[in-house]
C-alpha cells in the first residue's frame, strides 16, 4: 500500500521473465553454449552495475538469467559427455537401468501388432567389450520404443534393458533413443502399487463399454489416455478439450498412497491404529 492505494510489485517479473527465456532457448543447445552464455550475462550484469539508472532492475534479471544458464550449461555437459555419449557416437551395445518417467504408450497396428512408447529416466549406464565394461552412473532421459512387454510396465517401475543408444534432437526431455531394446527386466517395482491397482480395476469396470467410453473414463479419472483412441485424441484436441485427461498418473498415485497411509495410522480416543 502506498498512500492508501494497491500498488502491484513487479521487480521480479523481469528476472523471473528472464530465467524462463535462458532456460527455454538454451535447452536445445549445448553444455559449452550454455555455460558461455551464464559468462556473458555475468559480464553483462558487472557492466550495468555502473549505471545507477539500470543497475538495480536489469543487472538482477541479468543474474538471474545467468544462473538459470549455468544450471542449464552443467546439465547439459553432464549428458554430453562420459560413457553415453560415446557409446552413442561409436554404436556400442549398452545396458541401461532406469525409471519409468510416465505410463507407457501403447499403439495397436492395423493388424493386431502392440508397441509401446516409454520414457526413461536412466541413472546408469554399462558400455564397451564384457572384459572392459565401464559402468556409469548418469542422470539422462532415454526413449524406448518396444514391443507389447514394454507396454505392460507400470510408472515409476525400475527396469533394465539393453541395445544401442542414438542421440535424439536437443530440446526434448529425452537426449537419447534406444534401439532396438530387448525385452524390459523389472529390477525395482514402482512404489504406487496400490494406485495401480486401483486404476486397473477403473479399466476393467469399463472393459465392456465402447471404445471411446474404455478410453475417456480412465483418461478423465486419472489421467490414462493409453486406451483413448485416436479419433477421440483428435477430436479433442481440435475442440480444447484436451486438459479433461490431463490429470498427472503420478500425483494421483502419490495423493492415494498418502491418503491410504493417512487411513491405516487413523485411531480414535482409546483405539490403536489398524
Amino acid at each position: 500500500m502506498v498512500g492508501g492505494a494497491r500498488v502491484i510489485d513487479v521487480r521480479l517479473l523481469g528476472p523471473a521473465l528472464g530465467s524462463w527465456l535462458a532456460a527455454f532457448v538454451l535447452v536445445a543447445t549445448t553444455g559449452g553454449a550454455a555455460l558461455g552464455t551464464a559468462v556473458l550475462m555475468v559480464g553483462l550484469a558487472a557492466g550495468t552495475m555502473r549505471r545507477r539508472a539500470l543497475r538495480d532492475a536489469l543487472a538482477l534479471t541479468l543474474v538471474a538469467a545467468a544462473c538459470t544458464a549455468a544450471v542449464v550449461g552443467v546439465h547439459l555437459a553432464a549428458q554430453e559427455g562420459g560413457v553415453v555419449a560415446g557409446a552413442a557416437a561409436r554404436g556400442d551395445p549398452v545396458h541401461v537401468v532406469g525409471r519409468l518417467r510416465a505410463d507407457p504408450a501403447v499403439a495397436t497396428s492395423p493388424w493386431g501388432a502392440a508397441t509401446a512408447r516409454v520414457r526413461l529416466h536412466v541413472t546408469e549406464v554399462t558400455a564397451g567389450p564384457f572384459a572392459s565394461a565401464v559402468r556409469q552412473g548418469v542422470s539422462v532421459g532415454v526413449l524406448v520404443r518396444g514391443d507389447g512387454a514394454w507396454g505392460d510396465l507400470t510408472y515409476a517401475s525400475v527396469v533394465r534393458a539393453s541395445e544401442t543408444l542414438v542421440a535424439l534432437p536437443a530440446g526434448g526431455a529425452e537426449r537419447y533413443e534406444l534401439l532396438g531394446a530387448s525385452p524390459p527386466v523389472v529390477v525395482e517395482a514402482s512404489p504406487y502399487g496400490l494406485a495401480h491397482a486401483m486404476r486397473a480395476g477403473l479399466v476393467a469396470a469399463v472393459a465392456d463399454r465402447s471404445a471411446a467410453a474404455r478410453g475417456l473414463v480412465p483418461g478423465v479419472a486419472v489421467g490414462d489416455t493409453s486406451a483413448l483412441p485416436d479419433d477421440v485424441a483428435d477430436a479433442m484436441r481440435a475442440t480444447g478439450l484436451t486438459h479433461l485427461t490431463a490429470v498427472s498418473g503420478k500425483y494421483f498415485a502419490r495423493c492415494v498412497s498418502a491418503n491410504y497411509a493417512m487411513v491405516l495410522n487413523a485411531k480414535t480416543p482409546g483405539q490403536k491404529p489398524f
